[in-house]
Order: C-alpha cells, then sequence, then structure tokens
C-alpha cells in the first residue's frame, strides 16, 4: 500500500466547483416558497434533480479515487460528466 500523499489537480478541483454551482441551482426550486409553505411539486423537482446529481458526484469521486489513472480517456469522461451537470 502507498503511503504517497496525492493532491488535488486542477481539474478535480473545478469538477468540484460545477457540482456546487449545480447543487445551488437544485436548492434554487426550493428557495421560492410562498408563505413559508413549500409545495410539494417544488419538493418534488429538488428531488428530481438532486438525487441524481448527487449520485454522479459521489460515483466519479469514489472511480476517481479507487481507479485514478490521469490519463487521457478519464479527463474527457470528466469534462462529460461536468458538462452533463451543467
Amino acid at each position: 500500500m502507498s503511503t504517497a500523499i496525492r493532491k488535488a489537480t486542477w481539474l478535480e478541483l473545478f469538477f468540484d466547483l460545477i457540482f456546487v454551482v449545480a447543487v445551488a441551482q437544485a436548492t434554487h426550486a426550493l428557495g421560492h416558497v410562498h408563505y413559508r409553505h413549500l409545495e410539494a411539486v417544488s419538493y418534488l423537482k429538488y428531488v428530481l434533480i438532486m438525487v441524481p446529481l448527487w449520485w454522479a458526484w459521489t460515483g466519479h469521486t469514489l472511480f476517481a479515487n479507487r481507479y485514478d489513472t490521469d490519463d487521457v480517456v478519464q479527463r474527457l469522461a470528466t469534462l462529460a460528466q461536468m458538462a452533463c451537470a451543467i
């Protein structure tokens, strides 16, 4: 087992930033509450956006931490996933 400390790359940091913006946009659906009343449609919209978004981020992060090859194919896949998140 390797004891080398791995630092985050610029692409990984930008990836996380893209998902921060996507999560902020998803929570924007809950931000328009009228008279402190959360409608079921707003909550459902939030869940339908947030669950796949969070699943994609978690899956990519676990994959990158476990099988990080830092090759062209993985970078292109990361960029494609960032484009989908946007």
